[in-house]
């Protein structure tokens, strides 16, 4: 469909009726104002510098504290995503997470952590993967091993089944490279392992 192009006075009429619009909702006038391009200036440079933090390279002392001064805003803002993923060195290892949950009739069952489904529950499934990276580091949030177990205890637990230990487990492997054909061999690792006295979901129990 072609249209006709608008005259000069009839565009400038449209610049002033939505240049008052703005002013009558308040838009545009903030980022106008000194003060405001200053509020501004600083919120980014704020932003770039805690991305930046984050982010740095390695495992250095400097990167451990820059990360702990800055991880309650960085959290706060939900700008923790790491971009090692992307370039230029990308993750070498494949890494799974269960827990391995013992029954008090001596049972056993592997607890995976969700997935989500491909619509919107792959907003849910990337905080799962986010807390399965965390666990998976060698010294990773141990303060959340044990609440972690905890929680899975009392998933699985019902009054004909309680739950007498739950132990989380790791499995890492090299990545191999695109169309090598070769099968990861991932290695077992039991790096936490709760205990419940009284069993969790029996009448003593606490949940």
């Amino acid at each position: 469909m072609v249209t006709e192009p608008e005259d000069a006075n009839a565009l400038e009429g449209r610049r002033a009726r939505l240049g008052r619009f703005h002013d009558q909702a308040g838009l545009g006038r903030f980022h106008d104002h000194v003060l405001g391009r200053g509020v501004i200036g600083v919120a980014v440079t704020v932003l770039v510098l805690c991305i930046t933090g984050w982010n740095l390279p390695g495992h250095s002392a400097l990167r451990t504290d820059v990360r702990d001064r800055i991880e309650p805003l960085v959290n706060t803002l939900a700008i923790d995503q790491g971009w090692g993923v992307f370039a230029p060195n990308p993750s070498r290892t494949s890494m799974i997470l269960t827990a391995e949950v013992e029954f008090a009739d001596g049972s056993k069952e592997v607890y995976e952590f969700p997935d989500g489904d491909p619509l919107i529950g792959a907003y849910r499934e990337f905080r799962w993967r986010k807390l399965e990276r965390r666990f998976i580091a060698d010294d990773g949030w141990r303060s959340l091993r044990s609440p972690t177990a905890r929680w899975v205890a009392a998933q699985m637990a019902t009054p004909d089944r309680p739950v007498t230990s739950v132990t989380l487990v790791r499995y890492k492997a090299p990545t191999p490279k695109a169309g090598s054909g070769i099968e990861r061999v991932y290695e077992r690792d039991e790096f936490h392992v709760e205990h419940f006295d009284p069993p969790v979901g029996s009448p003593g129990a606490q949940r």
